[in-house]
Protein backbone atom coordinates (compact mmCIF):
# COMPACT_ATOMS: atom_id res chain seq x y z
CA UNK A 1 0.00 0.00 0.00
CA UNK A 2 3.22 2.30 1.02
CA UNK A 3 4.07 2.23 -3.05
CA UNK A 4 0.31 2.79 -4.21
CA UNK A 5 -0.16 5.92 -2.24
CA UNK A 6 3.11 7.38 -3.17
CA UNK A 7 2.76 6.52 -6.45
CA UNK A 8 -0.69 7.88 -7.03
CA UNK A 9 -0.15 10.77 -5.03
CA UNK A 10 2.68 11.33 -7.29
CA UNK A 11 1.20 10.57 -10.51
CA UNK A 12 -2.10 12.82 -9.65
CA UNK A 13 0.66 16.04 -8.39
CA UNK A 14 2.80 14.82 -11.66
CA UNK A 15 -0.40 15.86 -13.80
CA UNK A 16 -1.64 19.27 -12.37
CA UNK A 17 2.16 20.43 -12.00
CA UNK A 18 2.90 19.34 -15.79
CA UNK A 19 -1.00 21.03 -17.06
CA UNK A 20 0.52 24.40 -14.95
CA UNK A 21 -3.28 24.62 -13.24
CA UNK A 22 -1.66 25.19 -10.17
CA UNK A 23 1.43 27.70 -11.11
CA UNK A 24 -0.72 30.60 -10.08
CA UNK A 25 -2.59 29.66 -7.09
CA UNK A 26 -2.07 30.39 -3.45
CA UNK A 27 -2.05 26.50 -2.41
CA UNK A 28 1.00 26.40 -5.04
CA UNK A 29 2.97 29.60 -4.45
CA UNK A 30 2.78 28.67 -0.13
CA UNK A 31 4.28 25.59 -0.78
CA UNK A 32 6.84 26.86 -3.02
CA UNK A 33 7.82 29.28 -1.01
CA UNK A 34 10.59 28.40 0.77
CA UNK A 35 12.62 25.42 1.12
CA UNK A 36 10.56 22.44 3.50
CA UNK A 37 12.76 20.82 6.87
CA UNK A 38 14.11 17.90 5.20
CA UNK A 39 14.56 15.04 7.75
CA UNK A 40 15.59 12.27 6.31
CA UNK A 41 17.08 12.32 2.41
CA UNK A 42 17.17 9.29 0.30
CA UNK A 43 18.45 9.39 -3.89
CA UNK A 44 14.65 9.70 -4.92
CA UNK A 45 12.88 11.10 -2.10
CA UNK A 46 13.26 13.28 0.96
CA UNK A 47 10.88 13.00 4.31
CA UNK A 48 10.26 16.09 6.13
CA UNK A 49 7.36 16.85 8.66
CA UNK A 50 4.40 17.53 8.19
CA UNK A 51 2.95 21.10 7.44
CA UNK A 52 0.01 22.79 8.47
CA UNK A 53 -0.21 24.96 5.53
CA UNK A 54 -0.17 21.38 3.10
CA UNK A 55 -3.69 20.45 4.62
CA UNK A 56 -5.26 21.27 1.44
CA UNK A 57 -2.62 19.17 -0.66
CA UNK A 58 -3.55 16.76 1.98
CA UNK A 59 -6.80 16.78 1.68
CA UNK A 60 -6.61 16.57 -2.32
CA UNK A 61 -4.84 13.14 -2.09
CA UNK A 62 -7.03 11.80 0.10
CA UNK A 63 -10.27 12.79 -2.53
CA UNK A 64 -8.43 10.81 -4.95
CA UNK A 65 -10.49 7.54 -5.60
CA UNK A 66 -7.21 6.37 -6.33
CA UNK A 67 -5.96 7.06 -3.32
CA UNK A 68 -9.16 6.51 -1.33
CA UNK A 69 -10.19 2.92 -2.52
CA UNK A 70 -6.44 1.77 -1.14
CA UNK A 71 -7.61 3.32 1.99
CA UNK A 72 -10.77 1.66 2.96
CA UNK A 73 -12.32 4.87 3.24
CA UNK A 74 -16.10 5.10 2.30
CA UNK A 75 -16.13 8.69 0.97
CA UNK A 76 -14.20 11.85 0.27
CA UNK A 77 -13.22 13.90 2.85
CA UNK A 78 -13.92 17.69 4.11
CA UNK A 79 -11.58 20.06 4.98
CA UNK A 80 -12.40 19.74 9.03
CA UNK A 81 -11.99 15.92 8.63
CA UNK A 82 -8.59 16.48 7.30
CA UNK A 83 -7.57 19.49 9.70
CA UNK A 84 -8.94 17.64 12.30
CA UNK A 85 -7.05 14.45 11.51
CA UNK A 86 -3.68 16.91 10.92
CA UNK A 87 -4.51 18.54 14.81
CA UNK A 88 -5.03 14.34 16.39
CA UNK A 89 -1.57 13.70 14.20
CA UNK A 90 0.35 16.78 16.06
CA UNK A 91 -1.08 15.42 19.49
CA UNK A 92 0.04 11.46 18.36
CA UNK A 93 3.67 12.53 17.63
CA UNK A 94 3.60 14.68 21.12
CA UNK A 95 3.33 11.13 22.77
CA UNK A 96 6.42 10.03 20.77
CA UNK A 97 4.84 6.73 19.84
CA UNK A 98 4.58 7.65 16.14
CA UNK A 99 6.03 10.53 13.98
CA UNK A 100 4.29 11.69 10.62
CA UNK A 101 6.00 12.56 7.40
CA UNK A 102 5.58 14.59 4.32
CA UNK A 103 7.45 12.97 1.08
CA UNK A 104 9.02 15.29 -1.24
CA UNK A 105 10.34 14.34 -4.59
CA UNK A 106 14.36 14.81 -4.01
CA UNK A 107 14.62 16.78 -7.25
CA UNK A 108 11.61 19.38 -6.93
CA UNK A 109 11.31 19.12 -3.52
CA UNK A 110 7.45 18.64 -4.52
CA UNK A 111 5.57 17.02 -1.44
CA UNK A 112 4.31 13.39 -3.45
CA UNK A 113 2.63 11.78 -0.51
CA UNK A 114 2.58 11.20 3.87
CA UNK A 115 3.79 8.20 5.50
CA UNK A 116 4.79 7.71 8.88
CA UNK A 117 6.65 5.08 11.75
CA UNK A 118 4.61 4.04 14.33
CA UNK A 119 5.06 1.79 17.12
CA UNK A 120 8.43 3.26 18.06
CA UNK A 121 10.03 1.74 20.86
CA UNK A 122 13.54 3.99 21.77
CA UNK A 123 14.41 1.19 24.26
CA UNK A 124 14.82 -1.59 21.19
CA UNK A 125 15.64 0.81 18.41
CA UNK A 126 12.03 0.06 16.25
CA UNK A 127 9.12 1.36 14.75
CA UNK A 128 6.73 -0.11 11.53
CA UNK A 129 6.85 1.54 8.96
CA UNK A 130 3.02 2.29 7.17
CA UNK A 131 0.99 4.47 4.91
CA UNK A 132 -0.97 6.87 6.63
CA UNK A 133 -4.76 5.71 7.50
CA UNK A 134 -6.58 8.62 6.95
Amino acid sequence: MHLYLITSAYSYESEVFKNNSMENTKEYQTHMQEKPILSIIGEKVALGPIRRELIPLYQRWINDFEVLRTLHIPRPSTFEEIQASYEADVAAERQRKVVYFTIYDHDTLQPIGRTDLCNINYRDRTADFRHRDW
